[in-house]
């Protein structure tokens, strides 16, 4: 089951986002105030596992008018192959079109190529911005929704 994530689900956010990115520094991925999030929960209706636990999620928040960044998408280890980023980002997308997002932009670190392929497989193309707002060494992608 994938659900919106709400300020009671942070302690669960952290920790999965503490597991799939273990040498990363969060920077406030979770904007309560401005931004989204969905939790995906294994087990909710037997697709994963047995027992319910947390095992996903994707987060964004806005950038400019009509356009949000994706900033994070995590799937715990256990639960990788699945296509649960697919779903996520799926989730993320379905939500824009309503709220009438034209645009959304990500990025992933260059040797991250399940993540990569992931996502231009979701529809994603590459670009160059005029400034990368991430540094050197990512690949830009971005998706019009409308």
């Amino acid at each position: 089951m994938i659900r919106r994530a709400t300020k009671d689900d942070a302690d669960a956010l952290e920790a999965m986002d503490r597991v799939c990115f273990p040498h990363d520094h969060p920077y406030g991925l979770f904007h309560w105030d401005k931004g989204v999030c969905w939790i995906a929960i294994q087990g909710s209706s037997g697709e994963f596992y047995s027992d319910p636990m947390p095992i996903g999620y994707i987060a964004a928040h806005p950038i400019r008018r009509g356009v949000w960044f994706y900033s994070r998408v995590g799937v715990m280890p256990g639960a990788r192959g699945v296509g649960l980023q697919r779903k996520l980002t799926a989730t993320l997308e379905r939500h824009g079109r309503r709220e009438g997002w034209r645009e959304i932009v990500t990025y992933t670190v260059g040797r991250n190529g399940f993540s990569t392929a992931n996502i231009l497989a979701a529809g994603y193309r590459t670009y160059e911005p005029r400034k990368s707002y991430v540094g050197f060494e990512v690949v830009h992608m971005r998706k019009r929704l409308q």
